[in-house]
């Protein structure tokens, strides 16, 4: 959070010289009209004084009255970040971190002050619950909470210019209208440290709402981020990466570097299972693999799976393959590609096939892109391959329902 300074006080001695300097010159123009009268002399004594008395006046007095008495009507700037209720983040205390999470963020984190602009992608359920809080919080302990500041756009749809960077610039403390980007651009320009630091910038769910305001968003911090001061970090998904290779020259978009959230690991499996069962004996590494290999690495699996391996401590992953392909989350979503008949051949084909596609900077094909960011893919040797075996079997039942019912 920005921190505001502290008050300045009323006077200075600059300001009481600039007084003093301001009533010597108007004393000395009446002296000279008295002693001279209106004599050529006067005159000359008359216009250099008050060319001196409006340059103290405009250049001194003024930029004072400004600073002291006319921001008293005027809503002050408070350098603090107040997110609107819609879009907070939980407040629950922020659990530990999982080993591979903590690892990539150490990553991050280390590389942030040399690097462009970093874009971090998750699939769909990667982010476990208070990951985000977590994350912003070590970022305040390694640069200073006053360099730091957090933004989360709203993810409406229908919101014009000045609503989209009016809700922005509410989250830096500032209550009046943003008309258009360059406005909020400015205010944030304002916030810049004027020292050796940067301001540190966490902005979330970029993707979530008007994809034209985004593309404002970006371009704004792109400017700003050529003046040297600013520092960015993104948060996001598929839709985020969408953006970015939309982008055109001026936007952020096109100069930040993708890192992609790590996988789950064994390691990962032990924690939430602590988390989750405290009182159960622990994991052996045979039951961790087991786990592991039926749920793929998806985080709403492997819980599922944990659950499982306490009711029925003797499951095998062929046990657990029965039943993950029946969870809410498979099936879910599968069926969002059933509306359409080109989906449902496609889906077939990649369902029956161990490779799906080869692993590629950016998924242009716009089916297996939202496949694979809905985390039913993962990377493997090259590959993108379905996450685990009961990924497919959900897969290919929902399309086996589908059949049926139209043939009926």
């Amino acid at each position: 959070m920005i921190t505001s300074s502290s008050p300045k006080a009323l006077f200075t001695v600059s300001d009481i010289l600039n007084f003093v300097a301001i009533i010597v010159t108007v004393i000395g123009i009446i002296i000279a009209l008295l002693q001279f009268g209106f004599t050529s002399a006067s005159i000359v004594i008359s216009v250099i004084g008050v060319t001196v008395l409006i340059y103290l006046l405009v250049g001194r007095i003024l930029p004072w009255f400004r600073e002291h008495f006319l921001t008293a009507t005027e809503m002050v700037i408070e350098p603090s970040i107040t997110e609107p209720s819609t879009t907070e983040l939980p407040s629950s205390p922020p659990a530990l971190l999982l080993q591979s999470d903590q690892t990539f963020l150490d990553q991050v984190l280390e590389q942030l002050d040399s690097s462009p602009p970093l874009m971090l992608l998750a699939q769909e359920h990667r982010i476990l619950p208070n990951v985000l809080e977590t994350i912003y919080q070590q970022l305040q302990h390694r640069v200073g909470e006053e360099y730091t500041c957090q933004l989360i756009p709203t993810g409406q749809e229908e919101v014009t210019e000045e609503e989209y960077f009016s809700n922005l610039a509410k989250q830096l403390g500032w209550q009046r209208p943003c008309k258009t980007a360059m406005d909020w651009e400015n205010l944030l320009l304002g916030k810049l440290p004027q020292d050796h630091h940067h301001l540190y910038l966490f902005l979330n769910r970029v993707e979530k709402g008007n994809p034209d305001r985004a593309k404002e968003l970006a371009i704004a911090l792109r400017n700003l981020i050529l003046r040297g001061k600013l520092k960015v970090l993104l948060l996001g998904s598929g839709k985020l990466e969408e953006l970015k290779f939309q982008a055109d020259t001026s936007s952020l978009l096109n100069i930040a570097r993708i890192e992609r959230w790590p996988e789950l690991t064994s390691e990962d499996i032990q924690r939430l299972y602590e988390q989750q069962f405290p009182q159960h004996p622990p994991l052996t590494a045979k039951d961790r693999q087991d786990i592991l290999e039926a749920s793929g690495g998806h985080p709403e699996l492997l819980k599922c799976c944990l659950t499982y391996r306490v009711k029925t401590p003797a499951g095998t992953v062929p046990d657990y393959l029965g039943r993950l392909s029946q969870e809410t989350v498979l099936v879910s979503a599968f069926a969002k590609f059933t509306h359409q008949p080109i989906h449902l051949q496609q889906l077939r084909e990649w369902l029956n096939q161990t490779n799906v596609d080869t692993v590629k900077p950016h998924i242009f094909d716009l089916l297996l892109r939202e496949v694979y960011w809905l985390n039913l893919l993962k990377e493997q040797e090259g590959w993108l391959v379905w996450r685990c075996e009961a990924i497919r079997q959900a897969g290919l039942q929902v399309l086996e329902e589908v059949a049926k019912v139209r043939k009926n």
